[in-house]
């Protein structure tokens, strides 16, 4: 076996396991929704008549038994459908629309934070091998291993409050 054979079953064995871990764990979180001492039916359904209320169950596929609920799930989400947005007037919304709508800016987004992590992250490691072992490495090394302690919306709070109110440079609400 050579060393591309090897790396590529590598590579596919870990898939697999990803995929186990993900369906195990979706699972096991659709159990948990089944198990809630409050059924789904009433966090979930807020039609004012029966008709309605029935029309709401079968359209969430609540009235199916936890396996099937899950496999009803797992094959709107295998289709792109990410369910719908139930509000307390009974009307169900689709995600989807909503997700493709803030696509670009979060790819946007991303894009931006990558940019700056290696801008900021390639130097000061150059930086800090440089130095190893001196004051200026045990101090960036702090300073970045406490950043990387802080939770992430934290740190966007932060961020947003900084570079969107204190300096002004972006609008600190409304981007997504």
């Amino acid at each position: 076996m050579n060393d591309l054979t090897f790396k590529l079953l590598a590579a596919a064995r870990r898939l697999a396991q990803l995929l186990v871990v993900i369906v195990g764990s979706t699972f096991l979180v659709s159990l948990l929704l089944q198990l809630l001492p409050v059924g789904l039916k009433e966090l979930y359904v807020f039609a004012l008549d029966e008709a309605g209320r029935q029309q709401q169950i079968q359209a969430l596929h609540l009235d199916k038994n936890p396996v099937m609920f899950y496999l009803y799930w797992l094959w709107d989400f295998v289709r792109g459908d990410f369910g719908s947005i139930v509000y307390p007037t009974g009307v169900l919304d689709p995600v989807m629309p909503k997700v493709t709508a803030a696509m670009p800016v979060s790819l946007r987004l991303v894009f931006y934070v990558q940019a700056l992590a290696l801008v900021v992250s390639v130097p000061l490691g150059i930086l800090s091998a440089y130095r190893a072992g001196r004051r200026s490495d045990r101090v960036i090394s702090y300073v970045l291993f406490s950043a990387a302690s802080i939770p992430n919306f934290v740190f966007a709070l932060l961020l947003a409050s900084f570079f969107g109110v204190t300096l002004a440079w972006l609008p600190p609400l409304g981007y997504v």
